[in-house]
């Protein structure tokens, strides 16, 4: 009995006994600690500047994006090419389908609106101050410049719209036929220079089909009018006149005198 006194009054060993108490630092002495005022010093310090530039960043994107910049000639090029060129072959196939069906009138309107649209895109062209991108590769040599460029191709577009301009007051399909060679050559040498200088403009790697389109006109060949005098027979300036020598010879000699030999 005693031996088990002895064991219930000896005190049980403390199990926490060796181990490091961890205590909770207050949050006041974390915010007085001097890796958080430096922390903190900084965030002061440089999160103005942070917020100015990410504002500067954001107002050039906004800016080369959607903001008011120099069009580049590639720019001026294809913003013009996208405006007149569905116009002008929509007017081609009006022209087509006007010749189809030998449809005079409509083949007169379809040739105005032709000239008309050819005329305003070659305006719009030049209209623009300078073709040469200072940014772009720099040419060899005597290489066709883009300002040359445009002038074969703005002098053909004119020169066509011109000839359009006598074809669309003509009164026969007679008259249409007059120009018929000149508007074959002319847009033919349009179509030609017009993907000649899209590549010279804008650098594009686009071939030209192998087939370039061509201007419909009336089947047939041009028949100049006849003279007002022209007839059967010869008109007073036509008259025959004959020479002193036949009519000498022709005048029979005077009895007594010699014939001449």
């Amino acid at each position: 009995m005693e031996g088990e006194e002895l064991e219930e009054a000896r005190p049980l060993p403390n199990k926490r006994e060796g181990k490091p108490i961890h205590r909770k630092r207050p949050l006041s002495q974390v915010k007085r600690s001097s890796a958080a005022r430096y922390g903190g010093e900084w965030v002061k310090a440089y999160a103005p500047l942070f917020a100015v530039a990410m504002i500067a960043f954001a107002a050039l994107w906004a800016w080369v994006s959607f903001g008011p910049h120099t069009p580049s000639p590639r720019d001026n090029w294809q913003r013009i090419e996208n405006e007149w060129r569905p116009k002008r072959e929509a007017d081609l196939q009006k022209v087509s389908a006007a010749v189809a069906v030998n449809d005079f009138q409509a083949q007169l309107a379809a040739y105005k609106s032709l000239r008309d649209d050819t005329r305003g895109w070659m305006d719009a062209l030049a209209a623009i101050k300078s073709w040469e991108d200072p940014n772009a590769p720099k040419q060899p040599k005597g290489a066709t410049t883009a300002t040359q460029a445009l002038s074969m191709f703005t002098a053909d577009g004119q020169t066509i719209a011109t000839i359009l301009d006598s074809v669309v007051t003509a009164t026969t399909p007679n008259d249409i036929l007059a120009s018929k060679l000149s508007l074959l050559a002319d847009e033919q040498a349009f179509q030609a220079d017009f993907w000649t200088t899209r590549t010279i403009v804008t650098g594009s790697s686009e071939a030209a089909p192998s087939t370039l389109p061509t201007l419909p006109l009336p089947a047939g060949t041009y028949v100049p009018p006849a003279s007002p005098g022209a007839s059967g027979s010869p008109g007073p300036s036509e008259s025959p006149v004959a020479s002193p020598a036949a009519t000498a010879s022709a005048t029979p000699a005077p009895s007594g005198s010699p014939a001449p030999s």
